[in-house]
């Protein structure tokens, strides 16, 4: 038995949805609420999820496909990751315990300046990883407001 936090009925574990990352493995909310939560954000954002609908059965129902505009694969940057997954697990490369901008000792993130040198790395943490992929996105914006052209690529 559990109290569903959405309405404050003591339930069975029957009446709530599974959910692995919870601490006994059972959503907070029972079923019964969870699905008018879900009922409410759908109607509450209709036509974002009308969209989505119209783009899932688009692309054949593949309900992983993101709303967004789908970009193709770049085959290089998966190359080159792949290369670094390699080159952990052989022992040729060493993820380090910090990053090599903040100095804090958090989980590092192989950022490529030049997928032409795919082990040449540097090891950042995802806000320092974060900050130099935004640097980079600035730096190329203005590139093309200098050269007149001012759409994206």
């Amino acid at each position: 038995m559990k109290p569903c936090r959405k309405c404050g009925e003591v339930k069975p574990l029957t009446a709530f949805y599974k959910h692995r990352q919870m601490l006994d493995g059972y959503l907070h909310t029972c079923k019964v609420c969870s699905r008018k939560a879900a009922k409410q954000n759908r109607d509450s954002k209709l036509d974002y999820y009308q969209a989505v609908d119209r783009l899932r059965q688009y692309e054949g129902g593949d309900r992983r496909v993101s709303p967004r505009k789908h970009q193709p694969p770049n085959r290089q940057k998966q190359t080159v990751r792949m290369a670094v997954h390699r080159a952990i697990a052989t022992g040729k490369l060493r993820r380090p315990e910090r990053c090599t901008q903040c100095r804090q000792s958090k989980t590092v993130q192989a950022h490529h300046s030049d997928y032409g040198r795919p082990l040449e790395v540097e090891w950042l943490c995802q806000q320092c990883h974060g900050r130099v992929h935004r640097r980079h996105s600035i730096d190329e914006a203005r590139a093309r407001v200098a050269k007149g052209n001012h759409d994206r690529p």
